[in-house]
């Protein structure tokens, strides 16, 4: 028996489940599994390869060839083999991608390296149709060598069929897909296994019973069998037999009992459907058809459409291919050809999509568009060329610079590519040109569908000022907020109106929402000041500076209605949503249903909605949002969002409904009324998102920038049930200046308002996301938070709840975190130490002070770790500190040296390589293990290095749930420092940005805390201050785009 270590024996294990995993067609189980392994043996070659093949199975071709070409550095010297299979998995990888002359290339040499590999045999025999595809052949299967003749073969299967295939089942345990070659012919299956004992097992089937067509039909290696899919050449004939002559030709109406598995017999479906109340002509058809799209996979659903509609409700075909052709034409059951499917007959059909759109909200797009067999066209900026929803669909377009306006609010670009690419329809997301009626025209005009409210809609109630003015016409009964929205925006008659409703007033941009442009004005003498910058920013934000003035009131609660409407003037609601926990007027927390509402508000506001809906004849998604005043119960109309909102899967959750499919059910001109969907809704549970964004909660909820080196919300969602995750972003995905600061968001459903709360913390704390500073943190506070908890908040929850939410942040907070920093840096540097390598680090031959490290914890205080290093006492890859953490004040020089009571032990681990960067370089990560006095913790670290004396080091600890933000001091850099004061800080960008305005020009003279700059960065406005009394140097103009670190002004003393 070997004698294993528990990381080898951890890893055997690891590797067999992954494998079970794999061969049970689990793949997002098998790629969570070998992404462990490789995280624990970075240089494990056959682990990446591995992974290789289980991103190919997942379509991830990107990843795939990743670890293919990792897999190949690492084995240039490695095992022949090893190597014949990385170049094959790599060739496997490139062919699908396109690159032909490429994937040519690596499979020779996989055929050179191993000529006998009989994965790369049956791939090239089940391919070789496929592979001539350059101006040579890409290879030819390698000659098998001969075989001893085989065993008579064992009964060891199964069979059974439905309408278009037969399914066999042969039953072997723990084959691997090296050892199974199989070919299948017109009319014949040759199947043969090399078996774990090391015998052969064989079966022959020849003649079948009936032709197959060897193209379509396919198998999968399961842990437990081997499934066979036979495509029948004639579907709807049910075969008497699987071999030989069969003299049974049966017609699905009755299925032989040659089969262990039946198929659902549609006739009799369909006479019990006939059979009920009211089920008459098109109803019936419409229950049955949908019977059979509920289980039916994504390719025959796509066929089932296209084939109803093309034939005005009469013809029904599974097979994409043979739509359209006169070989096979197949009908709905006996009975059921004259009668039509109502909701496809009057309909539009869309068969391919554009989203007008980016990030999380076209992902979301695409994944409903993929389940209903419709294809998909992405837009992308500079800045998305790599963005997840551009690798998502099916096809993608370049639109322009990732400035928005020339990108994503250029609503031409968008058309022309609809046309270009033979888009049908449009979907515009949420936020940029959404609910801009003028586009919604265009597209219209075009003869693209537009997928949203009719422009009417939108310019009837979709601006905010408008909106008031129609619900005065035509739907008096809805309360308004008193205010004023005349056309006369001059900053005299908006200062007027403001004094006449009477302070405090709250300043709104007309044509837009998510807090842009929205302004709480207390008192008259600031409110020229909030006028003009609220104007300035509603431009920017949404090309109007239009603004509306309501009351403001002092404790409300943000409630809104979700609403849906058709052509055919139905217009339902879909429950409400609380969306009162905010930040600047930016929703951070929403759940349905709201702990403020009882069934008699709910059907007052629910009516209020449909009626406002229905006054409009709405059609599509829309959100009636109103301010609650909880103490009288008394609400008034905020405005009508005509689209889809960011907070619509809590409304998903607790109803069971796609919203996105919804919405293309209606702009395809479906009935709501006959489609019945929206009748009776059981609402179920409670559900909460949050969204988690790119911004410092600590600094304002300033928004920042940067490289997420990890994002892993995987492990959340598999242990803890009800939770989604909508992202656009994964590993290596950069959060840039010109868009939304949102990363994800985080949905959470459970039974219970109070278990949701709960699992909604614990979910969080599991999420890894490292490399950007976020509001994790946060977010976690408020759901642990005890009002919040009782459900008794308003809008002001943050601004009151502040201490609580933000508490003085204390050194043992981010204690463990600032020793898993020191533990990491010193691997890399032990890692990278060329001289002296077999002497201790740390040896010096006299008594000497501790070693020290300090650190900048969260851009906040300093603190020093001082630590010695104890060695590698038994030679096992374990290394022993004593350590101590201290604020920066503790820490001074000739201070007697300290005790050391933290104990640590580091295990081995390995960082990998710095490597280029979207900015400088990015640096080494990976997890880290260790012991801290006592108690065996995981933490994952990544580090973003500017030069070599700019090292900053993010730690996600796994017991806390968030990140600490470490950047590492150069102790010469800040000996320096120290005798500075903030007069020669210079004033430099932070992140990027654009000047939005110079505020002091060069040779102005400013007072202390008097604003130098604004500036714009991630649709976020901040000011610049002075720090102290001087003269104006400015050295950026406005409009100018800056990066990070890049000095804008200077500000001098006067000179006297």
């Amino acid at each position: 028996m070997l004698n294993l270590s528990p990381e080898q024996k951890k890893s055997a294990d690891l590797f067999a489940k992954a494998n079970d995993a794999f061969f049970d067609d689990d793949y997002d189980e098998a790629l969570s599994l070998f992404t462990e392994l490789v995280t624990l043996e970075p240089k494990n070659a056959e682990f990446i390869l591995k992974r290789c093949q289980v991103y190919q199975k997942l379509n991830k071709l990107e990843l795939a060839l990743k670890d293919g070409e990792q897999a190949l550095t690492l084995l240039e010297q490695g095992s022949r083999s090893l190597l014949a299979r990385a170049h094959l998995q790599l060739g496997i990888t490139l062919h699908r991608l396109g690159q032909y002359s490429a994937a040519q290339t690596h499979l020779e040499q996989s055929q050179e390296l191993n000529p006998q590999e009989k994965t790369l045999v049956t791939w090239l025999r089940k391919n070789q149709d496929k592979l001539p595809k350059v101006t040579e052949p890409v290879v030819t299967p390698a000659p098998v060598a001969p075989v001893a003749p085989a065993p008579v073969k064992a009964t060891r299967y199964e069979w059974f069929q439905n309408d278009t295939f037969i399914t066999i089942e042969v039953f072997i345990k723990n084959v691997k897909s090296d050892a199974v070659d199989i070919n299948f012919f017109d009319n014949a299956l040759s199947l043969s296994v090399k078996l774990p004992n090391g015998s052969d097992y064989t079966l022959e089937l020849e003649p079948l019973a009936h032709k197959i067509l060897p193209k379509e039909s396919s198998f999968k290696i399961l842990s437990t069998k081997i499934e066979i899919k036979l495509r029948k050449e004639m579907i709807g004939i049910m075969w008497g037999a699987l071999e030989g002559e069969d003299q049974i030709v049966a017609m699905t109406s009755s299925t032989p009992t040659t089969t262990t598995k039946k198929s659902k017999d549609w006739n009799a479906l369909s006479r019990e459907l006939d059979d009920e109340a009211k089920p008459e002509g098109e109803q019936a058809l419409n229950s049955l058809f949908q019977q059979i799209y509920k289980d039916a996979d994504p390719d025959t659903q796509r066929a089932m459409m296209k084939s109803f509609v093309e034939s005005n409700g009469t013809c029904l075909s599974t097979n994409w291919n043979e739509i359209g052709t006169k070989k096979t034409e197949v009908k709905p059951p006996e009975g059921m050809i004259a009668k039509k499917l109502l909701f496809l007959n009057t309909m539009t059909p869309i068969y391919k999509v554009l989203i007008a759109n980016r990030g999380e909200i076209a992902c979301r797009v695409i994944r409903t568009c993929r389940r209903l067999g419709i294809s998909t066209v992405a837009v992308y900026s500079d800045s998305d060329e790599n963005a997840p929803f551009v690798k998502m669909a099916d096809e993608a377009y370049h639109i322009g610079s990732s400035i928005a306006a020339e990108s994503y609010l250029n609503g031409a670009k968008l058309i022309d590519v609809a046309k270009r690419s033979g888009a049908d329809a449009l979907h515009p997301g949420y936020g940029f040109l959404s609910e801009n009626a003028d586009f919604a025209d265009q597209v219209i005009q075009a003869g693209i569908n537009f997928i949203g409210p009719n422009p009417d809609n939108i310019r009837a109630i979709g601006d905010k000022i408008a909106a008031k003015v129609f619900i005065k016409e035509h739907a008096n009964t809805i309360p308004l907020i008193p205010g004023y929205n005349g056309q006369d925006q001059s900053v005299e008659r908006l200062e007027q109106e403001a004094k006449r409703i009477e302070f405090p007033i709250l300043l709104k941009a007309s044509a837009g929402g998510g807090g842009k442009g929205m302004r709480a004005v207390y008192e008259t003498n600031k409110l020229k000041e909030e006028i003009e910058a609220a104007q300035g920013e509603s431009l920017r934000a949404f090309g109007s500076d239009k603004l509306l003035i309501e009351k403001y009131f002092e404790s409300i609660r943000h409630v809104e209605i979700q609403i849906f409407g058709d052509k055919y003037g139905n217009v339902y609601h879909i429950n409400e949503r609380d969306c009162s926990i905010q930040r600047r007027h930016q929703k951070v927390v929403e759940e349905t249903p709201s702990p403020a509402v009882d069934n008699e508000l709910r059907e007052a506001m629910t009516t209020a909605a449909v009626e406002l809906g229905r006054k409009l004849g709405y059609v599509g998604a829309g959100t009636a949002e109103f301010i609650l005043d909880e103490k009288t119960k008394k609400f008034y109309f905020l405005e009508l969002n005509t689209r889809l909102q960011v907070e619509h899967p809590i409304t998903e959750a607790i109803s069971g409904l796609d919203l996105v499919e919804l919405q293309l059910l209606v702009a395809q001109g479906a009935n709501l009324k006959e489609l019945g969907i929206l009748d009776n809704i059981k609402f179920q549970g409670h559900a909460i998102e949050v969204r988690l964004c790119a911004e410092d909660p600590d600094n304002d909820f300033s928004p920042r920038t940067g490289v997420i080196h990890k994002w892993s919300p995987a492990d959340a969602a598999k242990f803890i049930p009800g939770v989604r995750f909508d992202t656009g972003v994964e590993d290596g995905s950069e959060i840039s200046i010109f868009y939304d600061s949102m990363v994800a968001k985080v949905i959470v459903h459970a039974p219970t308002r109070a278990e949701a709360v709960r699992r909604m913390a614990a979910v969080l704390a599991r999420t890894v996301i490292v490399g950007v500073t976020t509001n994790q943190k946060f977010l976690i506070s408020i759901m642990n938070n005890p009002r919040f908890q009782s459900g008794t908040f308003d809008t002001n929850f943050i601004v009151q709840e502040k201490e609580r939410l933000f508490p003085t942040p204390h050194i043992n907070d981010a204690k463990n975190s600032i020793v898993a920093a020191l533990l990491f840096d010193w691997t890399i540097r032990r890692s990278q130490q060329v001289h002296l390598k077999n002497i201790r680090t740390g040896w010096r031959n006299i008594k000497w002070r501790n070693k020290r490290t300090t650190f900048v914890v969260n851009r906040g205080p300093e603190v020093q770790i001082q630590y010695e290093y104890l060695g590698e006492p038994n030679n096992d890859k374990r290394h022993l500190f004593q350590a101590k953490v201290l604020a920066k004040e503790d820490a001074q020089p000739g201070a007697d040296e300290p005790e050391l009571p933290i104990s640590i032990v580091l295990f081995e681990n390995d960082f990998g390589k710095e490597a280029a960067g979207p900015r400088g370089v990015r640096g080494c990560s990976g997890l880290l293990r260790c012991t801290i006095d006592g108690a065996q913790q995981h933490f994952y670290i990544a580090e973003d290095v500017q030069d070599i004396d700019d090292k900053c080091i993010f730690v996600h600890d796994f017991v806390r749930g968030h990140q600490v933000e470490l950047l590492k001091v150069d102790r010469l850099k800040s000996k320096v420092a120290a005798l500075e004061d903030d007069r020669v800080t210079p004033y430099t960008s932070s992140m990027p940005c654009r000047i939005l305005k110079v505020l002091a020009p060069s040779g102005s003279e400013v007072k202390k805390n008097m604003p130098l700059l604004s500036i714009e960065s991630m649709k976020t406005e901040v000011k610049i201050l002075s720090r102290h009394d001087g003269i104006v140097t400015m050295r950026v103009e406005e409009n100018q785009l800056v990066d990070a670190r890049v000095l804008m002004c200077s500000v001098d003393d006067v000179k006297k």
